[in-house]
């Protein structure tokens, strides 16, 4: 925390490194940019959204509301996406044999469902990888997902070297 400032206008800062400090668990919290185009988000922070008393504990109140919600939506997405995948080629296999305007409409239906799901993944990769080069048609997935592991195994701290205390 900041120390009172006393002959200049900076203000120290005291850092405590009592190695009895409990670090919290798991994963930090991101917010994921998807999640603004779903159509129950909204709702679920309307309805999650109530702030009173003690922000650290309505934070990580809201934020274990929305892990959970996103764990329920989005965690299954390769598993929905080959799931639509197959319901739409066995769609369409059956309009090969007799076409009906029934199967057309269930075509259409099936194929948005698909598009939605590769836009969420499109998105979710896109900002896991930093990358903006999905705008020009570049599109493979494992690419993106071994920039993502390269640069996560960049971002972390290993040790800290203090030349007083080798």
């Amino acid at each position: 925390y900041h120390l009172p400032r006393i002959k200049s206008d900076h203000r120290p800062i005291l850092i405590n490194t009592n190695p009895d400090l409990s670090l919290p668990k798991g994963r930090s919290f991101r917010f994921f940019i998807g999640w603004t185009n779903h159509a129950n988000f909204k709702e679920l922070v309307s309805s999650k959204w109530r702030y009173s008393g003690n922000i650290a504990d309505f934070l990580s109140d809201f934020t274990s509301h929305v892990k959970d919600w996103n764990r329920s939506v989005y965690e299954f997405l390769g598993t929905c996406k080959r799931y639509i995948m197959r319901s739409l080629s066995n769609i369409q296999k059956a309009m090969d044999c007799s076409s009906s305007s029934r199967m057309v409409d269930l075509e259409m239906e099936v194929r948005n469902e698909l598009e939605n799901v590769l836009n969420h993944e499109e998105l979710l990769w896109r900002q896991k990888a930093r990358c903006d080069w999905l705008q020009f048609g570049d599109c493979n997935t494992k690419y993106f997902h071994s920039h993502t592991m390269k640069r996560r195994k960049f971002n972390h701290i290993m040790a800290l070297h203090i030349s007083s205390r080798e």
